[in-house]
């Protein structure tokens, strides 16, 4: 064999050796930056459905999330606030919880009208 041919094998053997090595920490990062963004894009959504419920007062119906699991939910409601929490998890694909996301909302109850007769029989003792 010559002496570039050998030259060419070795250098043939050590890029198999070093792509071995690399690829299963290029596979790492590529799916943990995957789990990431599936993680984020269903905090979001937790996150909103949390204000909704807050807001409005209604269930809504649970929302389309990726690799989810379990959702769970607790309401209060007084005469002033209505608060919400809702906890959520985002799966691994094997079935193990990955990351629980807990969101909350509250909604400070606003009556106007009242607020309004408050301002209104103020202002006429001040007259």
């Amino acid at each position: 064999m010559s002496r570039e041919r050998r030259k060419r094998h070795k250098l043939a053997g050590s890029l198999t050796v070093e792509a071995a090595l690399l690829m299963p920490v290029i596979f790492l990062v590529v799916f943990l930056c995957l789990y990431l963004t599936i993680h984020i894009h269903n905090r979001v959504w937790v996150t909103a459905y949390a204000a909704e419920q807050a807001v409005s007062g209604h269930v809504q119906p649970d929302p389309k999330l990726l690799f989810a699991g379990e959702m769970t939910s607790e309401r209060s409601e007084s005469a002033v606030a209505r608060s919400v929490l809702i906890r959520g998890e985002t799966m691994y694909f094997t079935g193990q919880s990955l990351w629980r996301t807990d969101a909350s909302a509250r909604y400070d109850i606003c009556r106007p009208v009242p607020y309004l007769w408050k301002i209104k029989a103020a202002k006429e003792l001040m007259e």
